[in-house]
């Protein structure tokens, strides 16, 4: 309950920084609490999908035995989630855009979603474990190490091998 808001916060925390800053170089006329909001909004809709798919992690839960199964749905439920969200950011940033008359605000938002992606990615690395693996002992957090896409890689190939 506490590591997916943390993940969604720092995650947020690390970025915006930047966002703002390739808003300002590049002529935008929003302001940083235009910004936050836009963003907290999108955290909240992020939250929000999430919960919504609950109930078919859970289902999934009782009707799959396989770890590597769990932890790819779970990616991808986060991947859909985020991917909502943004996208109520990018409607966000056209409105303000018409409304201040700043086109090109919503272009500049889809080239830093990259970085949010990536830093929000291993974040959750770094926040790991959601689910925990059947053959370690229980832990809150682990030790600090690899990284986010070569563990979803290693973990696709371990669910493809029969």
């Amino acid at each position: 309950m506490i590591k997916l808001p943390l993940l969604f916060l720092a995650t947020l925390g690390i970025c915006l920084p930047s966002f703002y800053i390739f808003n300002l170089v590049l002529g935008s006329k929003l302001k940083f609490g235009q910004l936050v909001v836009l963003l907290l909004y999108a955290v909240c809709l992020t939250a929000v999908i999430c919960a919504s798919l609950a109930p078919v992690a859970f289902f999934f839960m009782i009707c799959s035995s396989g770890y590597h199964f769990m932890v790819l749905l779970h990616v991808a439920i986060m991947a859909l989630a985020g991917l909502v969200g943004l996208k109520g950011v990018v409607k966000g940033l056209q409105f303000l855009s018409e409304k201040t008359g700043m086109k090109g605000t919503e272009n500049i938002f889809r080239v830093w979603l990259f970085l949010y992606a990536i830093v929000g990615a291993q974040m959750s690395w770094i926040l790991r474990p959601f689910i925990g693996a059947p053959n370690m002992p229980f832990q809150i957090f682990r030790p600090i190490g690899g990284n986010f896409f070569t563990a979803i890689l290693k973990t696709l190939w371990q669910l493809l091998q029969p």
